[in-house]
């Protein structure tokens, strides 16, 4: 694709191209995560601003996974042996800002990691004799100051309002800001733009202060998610910000909102004393229950009494729970086969936030994101000559895929050009049908997709697939029909990027035609990404397939009655309860075949008679004999056929059948059967003279019977689930 760049004004103040930044495209990506302090920006000289603030913030090259930091003068990068960054350059040298979120030089692009900016406020509260407001009624005109603590030159004042509360602009995303208000300083670090940070004291100087944050185990990129997705860790960090030790207090946790639930720990106690730039952490778990909007922001409020004062702090923090997942399911190709070549994608949610994704050649990834009413941009990029990649994506984790093998007409390796900015990104408007396109060396795919039409996911755990076996009543042919009991095994993933621990599952079903007879199992501990099934371990394949050595003990167990119809789909329904007793479900269905036995006469010799009364024993019917009569049959399908009958019957008023039925149980697949003779190879038909006389059909043949008639026979077989087959023959009277 050719590259078609925006043209954005840079301010190119320092006097050389930043070589290392250029060069870093060459070195192996870590995806380290930026250490929580940076070094201090290095400044030429006070209040110098070499690079403009558009520019700073965290980076992430697309090729290689590395993390650069840039302030106002300087830029980082992350080293993947302490995780820490080390300065490489001054200066920006040839880099553009293609949008809000594309930084670019040459053919190397990097996303911004955390968004642009984020705004967030934070109230005046606190005990000082000129500012002693209790929270929500806090002085107006109160002026705070917000400080950058990776960049210097990044700072913000601004006044209270009539509430207390004073709003902060512009502050670079993820990166941690110390904000004082008179004496007082606290450390915060926004996690999405309108965060309301809770309150900061305001007290005498000498005294001592709490400033309230959290943490909470979020997913990969830092989103909680409602519709009891899951049950989270939360900390609940108590920080003394004064100069003075504070004695034992009392706290206690309250909340307005009844769709959040505490899972455990109460939510009163005790804190001990705690020192100046010292923390108590009271951990929770929560989990929050039906969410219909994108999302919600639910204030927790904090109130800590201390025993020398006898005086209460109130504080707040804010957890943002969105509604559900949205799956982006990614495969991709290598024309040239290269089993290391790897798909290096993008996504940019929609409040700036980015996520770096690869897919290995000849793979599949899923990447979840959040269900939003707003637009994502998916990208692809740092293809190179021998890394070029054929890709198709989707947004359902059950998506069909296209098939990315056979030769690609120019059209198709040519589709969705040209995409190769924000501002020219292909719009994806019908989410039923998967995107096929290619990767060339240098390219740039940029799409634009509104998951608002896509039902949104609230299941950790999914299923993938199933396999069954029958253990009573069964034909072996690995398929569900009438009447048959089956072992039935299910092969599931732990879907999320966190581990999920002590899962049960359970069995259930609304058809009246099935029986559980087992509809449990204790899967334990389940490890992000990985597969499971009720009889195997963790593995990174999805093919399900029962083992042998263990699935009597392991495997669901269920019963499908005979009057079941052919072609029904039994609907199952798999509940999924971790230990913190959050559930999730998903469905799936077994649809319940006809036998593929099918039982018919063989062609050629496939009766036999002996006369037993009035007869002469030539071995011929003539009129006026009585014969035992033996068929040789063969069952040509593919299932074993159970418990078969065979009937006999004739239109010939010249016939008396004297006994017209048999029982011949099981019958195997492309075996040969007769009344008086088990399963065989030859198709001959004799009668077996031990034992014919109590299983073989027998029948009169009338004395008037003209010679030369051929008297019809039918013969009925019918199955133990009701299947039946029929076949008919002639005898000739001689």
């Amino acid at each position: 694709m050719k590259q078609r760049f925006f043209s954005v004004l840079i301010i190119l103040l320092t006097a050389f191209i930043l070589l290392s930044f250029v060069s870093c495209k060459q070195e192996a990506g870590d995806n380290a995560n930026p250490a929580t302090v940076r070094p201090t920006s290095p400044v030429s000289g006070a209040g110098s601003q070499n690079i403009p603030r558009e520019f700073w913030g965290t980076w992430i090259q697309m090729d290689t996974g590395d993390e650069y930091y840039i302030d106002d003068s300087k830029i980082y990068k992350s080293s993947s042996s302490n995780k820490k960054y080390r300065e490489i350059s001054s200066g920006i040298g040839n880099f553009r800002l293609e949008s809000d979120d594309v930084l670019r030089n040459d053919n190397t692009v990097y996303f911004r990691k955390g968004g642009n900016t984020r705004n967030f406020s934070i109230q005046v509260a606190g005990f000082s004799d000129s500012y002693s407001r209790s929270v929500g009624t806090g002085k107006q005109g109160v002026t705070g100051r917000r400080q950058n603590e990776n960049n210097s030159s990044d700072a913000e004042s601004g006044q209270s309002d009539s509430n207390g509360t004073i709003t902060f602009t512009n502050a670079v995303a993820d990166d941690t800001q110390s904000i004082t208000v008179t004496t007082t300083t606290a450390t915060v670090t926004p996690k999405y733009t309108g965060e309301h940070l809770g309150t900061i004291p305001i007290v005498e100087n000498g005294m001592y202060g709490f400033k309230t944050t959290y943490t909470i185990d979020s997913d990969a990129e830092g989103f909680c998610y409602g519709n009891y997705y899951k049950t989270y860790n939360l900390n609940i960090n108590i920080n003394n910000i004064g100069s003075e030790i504070c004695s034992t207090s009392m706290y206690s946790i309250s909340y307005a909102d009844s769709n959040l639930q505490f899972i455990s720990s109460s939510l009163t106690g005790n804190l001990s004393s705690v020192e100046p730039g010292k923390s108590k952490v009271i951990t929770f778990k929560v989990r929050y229950g039906e969410l219909n909007q994108e999302y919600v922001d639910v204030p927790i409020s904090i109130s800590i009494t201390d025993s020398k004062y006898e005086r209460t702090w109130n504080d707040s923090v804010t957890i943002r729970f969105h509604k559900g997942t949205v799956a982006l399911k990614v495969n991709s190709r290598n024309f040239d086969s290269n089993s290391n070549a790897k798909l290096n994608g993008f996504v940019i949610y929609p409040d700036g936030r980015s996520k770096r994704f690869t897919v290995s050649a000849g793979s599949t990834n899923t990447v979840l994101i959040p269900w939003s009413e707003s637009d994502y941009h998916v990208v692809f990029s740092g293809a190179t000559a021998s890394n070029e990649m054929g890709y198709s994506f989707g947004f359902s984790e059950k998506t069909s895929l296209a098939d990315l093998t056979g030769t690609w007409t120019i059209q198709e390796i040519n589709g969705y050009e040209s995409n190769d900015s924000i501002n020219s990104a292909y719009r994806i408007t019908d989410l039923s049908y998967p995107v096929k396109a290619y990767l060339k060396n240098g390219d740039i795919d940029f799409y634009t997709v509104n998951c608002s039409e896509i039902e949104e996911s609230f299941t950790p755990v999914t299923f993938v697939s199933y396999s069954v076996k029958e253990y009573e009543n069964g034909n072996d042919d690995g398929l569900v029909t009438p009447g048959e009991s089956h072992y039935l095994d299910v092969k599931m993933q732990n879907t999320t990027d966190s581990n999920i621990t002590g899962v049960l599952v359970g069995l259930s079903t609304t058809s009246d035609y099935v029986t559980l007879v087992r509809d449990n199992c204790n899967l334990g501990n389940m490890t992000a990404k990985y597969y499971y099934s009720l009889t195997d371990s963790a593995s990174s394949s999805s093919y399900c397939y029962l083992m042998y050595s263990s699935y009597a003990s392991k495997a669901f167990k269920f019963m499908v009655s005979s009057n079941c119809p052919n072609g029904t789909n039994l609907p199952f329904t798999l509940t999924f309860t971790d230990s913190s007793g959050t559930t999730w479900t998903d469905s799936f269905t077994v649809p319940v075949y006809t036998t593929q036995a099918n039982i018919v006469l063989i062609t050629g010799t496939n009766y036999a008679v002996k006369e037993y009364e009035n007869g002469n024993n030539d071995g011929l019917v003539t009129p006026g004999e009585s014969l035992y009569l033996d068929v040789k049959f063969q069952n040509t399908g593919t299932s074993t056929a159970l418990g078969v009958t065979v009937k006999l019957s004739t239109t010939s008023d010249y016939v008396t059948l004297v006994r017209d039925n048999c029982n011949l149980g099981n019958m195997t697949a492309k075996y040969y059967y007769s009344l008086t003779d088990s399963a065989s190879s030859s198709s001959y038909c004799y009668l077996m003279y031990s034992s014919y006389a109590s299983k073989a059909f027998k029948f009169t043949v009338s004395s008037d019977c003209p010679n030369g008639t051929n008297l019809p026979f039918t013969l009925t077989f019918t199955d133990s689930s009701g299947n039946t087959w029929t076949d008919s023959f002639s005898v000739t009277v001689q």
